[in-house]
């Protein structure tokens, strides 16, 4: 499995870098991979595989990652006053 975050580090912005870069190890070691500091551009599924497209946010190179599944997870907006 593979994990795509825009941001350069795991966790988000709320979450201390020594503690992502240990958290990260962690999961590599479990067998998740990070593309981080990518964005994804689209995905569409084609002949029971998913074509996900994504762009390195540092250098806009483009590239197409092929996989059996896709699941999406996108940060819910804060909803305070």
């Amino acid at each position: 499995m593979t994990a795509v975050e825009f941001m350069t580090q795991i966790g988000g912005l709320g979450i201390d870098g020594e503690m992502a870069k240990q958290f990260q190890r962690i999961l590599t070691k479990q067998g998740l991979a990070f593309k981080l500091g990518t964005k994804v551009l689209g995905a569409q599924k084609s002949g029971g595989k998913v074509l996900v497209n994504v762009e390195n946010v540092k250098d806009s190179s483009k590239k197409e990652d092929v996989g059996n599944k896709t699941y999406i997870c996108h940060p819910a907006p804060s909803n305070t006053l």
